[in-house]
């Protein structure tokens, strides 16, 4: 997980907040589709700010068909 500000604008994460899709030019997903909750968050580095772990909200368990895109 990246990309979060740590700014009052935005407000800071929380635990059970709901992780959606940014979208844009370059995405391959539009913007706002659930894809997980937060279930822990660190603060790492100045440079690296916060940590999140997300729990996806898809059962991958029952997945037959990956592809991954680096």
């Amino acid at each position: 997980m990246n990309l979060i500000d740590d700014s009052p604008a935005f407000g800071t994460p929380e635990i059970g907040d709901t992780v959606l899709t940014a979208g844009g030019d370059r995405s391959l997903a539009p913007a706002d589709i659930p894809i997980g909750r937060v279930s822990d968050i660190r603060r790492g580095s100045p440079s690296e700010g916060w940590v999140l772990e997300v729990e996806p909200l898809a059962e991958l368990e029952g997945l037959e068909f990956v592809q991954v895109i680096l």
